[in-house]
Parts: structure tokens; C-alpha cells; sequence
């Protein structure tokens, strides 16, 4: 983001009259109240919530919008901004397939709560091949993942690891959606909000399976989803994401 608004990531040098956005960061307060505007983009660091509410000086910025009326209530605030997060695909490339062969996921593997063995054994069954990415280096590297899946997954729950669900935004299914692919997803809640109608709610491994065969044996249905998605993640493109982060220089 920082290239498409003309900043800086990881300044050598702060100016008095810098605004300043910290991705789950916490500054100290001598740079709070040393520049110009400081604001923290949440994201999912539900840990960000006690020092927000002992700087609210300090600017919280949600990135979805169930995330920003979690904030709102548990700060007690009514300036919490939304900025959600722009998907990969800034060239929008497409993804066309004939013939639905592969389920992918990436992301950190503890974020997928079902036993990838079992599920590549499950999807084999029916002829469908699960592949893992779960080393993504750069933007680069995701739009590669997506150009090589027909349909991706996602399945994480709430566990102990993070108590605030409410947080993570749906950038997963925005990001495959910009490449038209369809997603059956566990529905957290901004899957659930943002993404309503536009991906395909399972919550079991059989769910998972029979929905990934309703796609490989339904080419309609599969292109219906397909352009759902893809009209829904347009709206989360850079070109539309970057001029909210371009508004904070206005306002500050």
C-alpha cells in the first residue's frame, strides 16, 4: 500500500509533522505526541485493544465491518475508521478452468483447523487434488497460488489463539474471489457480513467434499459463484483501497 499512497515503510527519520500508521503496532508515546496524527490499523491484533484505550489520541483503523463495530464497543468510541485490506490481484487477472481439479488453501497452517491429510484423501476420492500454500513470500507468490486452483478453503474456528474472530477480515475470500474463484469457507463473521451470499458456508469435512464435487460437476453453479465472488472482491481493489489511506493526510 505504501507505494500506491507515496509513503514510507520504516522511515529512517520521523518529521514533526508526519502522519503515521502502525499495522498492530503500539507506538510509544513520544512519537504520539511528537507527530502530527498516529493511527493504528488493527487488523486482527486483538492486543492493540488495551493500549487504544489508554491513547485515544490515537486513530484505530478496522478492516472489516464487523471489526469496526467491534471496536467501536469494546472502546467505546465512535471514530473507529474502515479501511479494509485490497486484495492481490492488481492486474485482475482471471482465472478460467473447463474442468474443477484442484482445492487449494494458503495461509499459516495452524489457521486451517481440519487435518489436511485427511482432507487430501478425502478430496482424491472424488477425483479433485489439494494443494498447500503455506510459505507465501510475497504478492506475487499468492497470485501465483491462485492461478493454480480452481476452488480454495478456508476452515478456522475460534480457539484460544485468538479470542477476537470478530477482527479478521475476509481478505481470504476477496483475494480468490479477484480471480473468480469460489470459496467454501467456515463462515467467521465477516465472511458471514462482507461476503454474504457470495462464497459457501461448511462446517464439517463431508460439507467440504460435497460441496467441491457440486462445483466439479455443476459448471453452471460453479460460474455463478465464480462471478458473485468476483464482483464483490472488485470493490476491495487497491485502486479503491488506496485513496482511503490518501484521505487520512486530508483529515489529519
Amino acid at each position: 500500500m505504501a507505494f500506491a499512497v507515496d509513503g514510507i515503510v520504516d522511515a529512517d527519520k520521523i518529521y514533526s509533522d508526519d502522519v503515521l500508521v502502525f499495522i498492530k503496532g503500539q507506538p510509544p508515546r513520544r512519537i504520539i505526541d511528537y507527530v502530527r496524527k498516529v493511527y493504528v490499523d488493527v487488523d486482527d491484533g486483538w492486543r492493540a485493544i488495551p493500549f487504544l484505550k489508554a491513547n485515544p489520541d490515537v486513530v484505530p483503523i478496522a478492516a472489516s465491518v464487523v471489526g469496526q463495530r467491534y471496536l467501536s464497543e469494546q472502546l467505546g468510541r465512535g471514530d473507529v475508521l474502515l479501511i479494509p485490506g485490497h486484495h492481490c490481484n492488481f492486474e485482475r487477472c482471471i482465472r478460467v478452468t473447463s474442468k474443477v481439479s484442484a482445492v487449494g488453501y494458503i495461509g499459516y497452517p495452524e489457521n486451517l483447523h481440519i487435518d489436511i491429510d485427511v482432507l487430501r484423501k478425502a478430496l482424491d476420492a472424488i477425483d479433485i487434488h489439494f494443494v498447500a500454500k503455506t510459505d507465501a513470500k510475497s504478492r506475487e507468490d499468492v497470485c501465483n497460488f491462485y492461478k493454480s486452483i480452481d476452488i480454495q478453503v478456508c476452515f478456522r474456528k475460534k480457539n484460544e489463539m485468538n479470542p477476537a474472530p470478530e477482527l479478521r477480515d475476509p481478505l481470504k475470500l476477496i483475494n480468490a474471489g479477484s480471480f473468480g474463484i469460489p470459496t467454501v469457507a467456515y463462515p467467521e463473521p465477516s465472511y458471514a457480513d462482507e461476503f454474504d451470499g457470495c462464497f459457501v458456508e461448511v462446517s464439517s469435512l463431508n460439507d467440504i467434499v460435497n460441496q467441491c464435487m457440486q462445483f466439479k460437476n455443476n459448471a453452471w453453479l460453479y460460474h455463478e459463484m465464480s462471478m458473485k465472488a468476483m464482483q464483490r472482491a472488485e470493490q476491495y481493489h487497491i485502486d479503491y483501497i488506496s485513496p482511503l489511506f490518501m484521505r487520512l493526510l486530508d483529515e489529519s
